[in-house]
């Protein structure tokens, strides 16, 4: 079974570090941000963690990947 983590704040400072270094030791991770983000090997979506709805769309889509 392979990790996966959900980040949020990718598009810069802790976020980013974070998403950057699970994703450098094998980690599949999902990044949440307002802003666009383009990390490499992250899969990353604009959302507003502080909404629900974009929540929720967010997770149903890396549900299906």
């Amino acid at each position: 079974m392979k990790a996966v983590a959900v980040v949020s704040g990718v598009a810069s400072g802790i976020g980013k570090c974070i998403a950057t270094n699970f994703s450098n030791h094998g980690i599949e991770v999902f990044g949440l941000d307002k802003k666009k983000a383009d990390i490499v090997n992250v899969k990353c979506y604009q959302c507003d963690v502080g909404n629900e709805a974009d929540v929720l769309e967010c997770l149903d889509k890396i549900a299906t990947e």
